[in-house]
């Protein structure tokens, strides 16, 4: 999944995920191509843009220890990142100043490095 926040910060993550919204798992990523009953397979992405899509940055939470991490949209709405590898890295996140550039990842087995 690759989940950009404007022209300047994106994260892509290949390890677990979900958005939680109105106090229940709305959609995680595991749930896309489930048929769950419907008359076609969910499609991932358009779920998962109609959710949060336009949806205001509140607050990001970064686990150091895990390299778990919590979006925080407004409307009661996040997104949850679960690093459960000990050894691949679970997700990369990046960020363009006007001056430069931080990358951000999520380490195999925990941990967080900037560069």
């Amino acid at each position: 999944m690759r989940v950009s926040f404007g022209d300047r910060i994106g994260i892509t993550v290949s390890v677990p995920w979900r958005i939680i919204q109105d106090g229940r798992i709305a959609f995680a990523d595991s749930d896309d191509g489930q048929r769950f009953g419907l008359p076609e397979p969910i499609n991932g992405e358009a779920r998962a843009n109609a959710l949060i899509n336009e949806m205001r940055v509140i607050d990001v939470e970064i686990d150091f220890l895990t390299a778990d991490f919590h979006v925080r949209l407004e409307g009661e709405t996040r997104i949850d990142v679960f690093n459960h590898s000990s050894g691949y890295e679970g997700w990369q996140g990046q960020y363009q100043s006007d001056t430069e550039g931080v990358s951000v990842i999520g380490l195999g087995g925990g941990g967080v490095a900037f560069f």
